[in-house]
C-alpha cells in the first residue's frame, strides 16, 4: 500500500486591519485546519525587519520565516 501526504497551506495577506485573522482563523475552524498567525510568530521569534511608516506596522523579514 501507498499512503500519500498531501500538505495544504493557505496565506491570507492583505494590510493591516483588513481582517485577516478573523478570515484565516474562521476559514481554519470550518475546515478542520490548523491556523497559524505569522504575526505571532515574528513578535516570538523576533523576525521583524523594521517599521512602515505609512502604514504603522511592523516589516516581517520573509527570509527569516520558515
Amino acid at each position: 500500500m501507498i499512503f500519500v501526504h498531501l500538505l495544504v497551506v493557505y496565506f491570507v495577506t492583505g494590510t493591516p486591519g483588513t481582517g485577516k485573522t478573523t478570515l484565516g482563523s474562521e476559514l481554519a475552524s470550518r475546515s478542520n485546519l490548523t491556523f497559524i498567525n505569522v504575526g505571532d510568530v515574528a513578535k516570538e521569534e523576533e523576525l521583524y525587519d523594521g517599521f512602515d511608516e505609512d502604514y504603522q506596522c511592523p516589516v516581517l523579514d520573509e527570509d527569516r520565516v520558515r
